[in-house]
This record gives structure tokens, C-alpha cells and sequence, in this order.
């Protein structure tokens, strides 16, 4: 195994309040493609882009929706 690092999306680099991906959702840009619907905002500051997932009940259970969550993060 090596102890290379991982390029993960950490908690800071995340979306995690529902305002800010209801933020996204109104003011954003969308770009579909056959398996996934990305929505693009600008920030209003300088930092770096962040990353939110939202995965449809249409993929499964709770279990199979947080594991797509969890790999496409990785």
C-alpha cells in the first residue's frame, strides 16, 4: 500500500448547508451529460470551488446513495 496522498474533498471543501446548494441550484448554470446533471456558480469571494453532491432517490437506498457520494468524492 502506499502512503500516497489523497486528493479527497475534505468537509472544507464540500457545499454542506442547504442554502448554499438552493444558492447553486437558483443561480447557477446547468451541464448534463448521460449519467450526471452538474450545476455550476460562481463564488462571490476568491476561494477555491467547493464541491456538492446530490444523488437522486432514482439510485437506490439511503446506503447506495451516500456510497455514490462517498466514491465520486474520492
Amino acid at each position: 500500500m502506499t502512503d500516497a496522498p489523497r486528493q479527497a474533498f475534505g468537509p472544507s471543501r464540500r457545499i454542506r448547508k442547504k442554502a448554499e446548494f438552493d444558492r447553486a441550484f437558483r443561480n447557477g448554470r446547468r451541464v448534463t451529460s448521460p449519467h450526471f446533471l452538474f450545476v455550476i456558480s460562481r463564488r462571490d469571494d476568491d476561494a477555491p470551488a467547493r464541491l456538492g453532491l446530490v444523488v437522486s432517490r432514482k439510485a437506490g437506498n439511503a446506503v447506495a446513495r451516500n456510497r455514490i457520494k462517498r466514491l465520486c468524492r474520492e
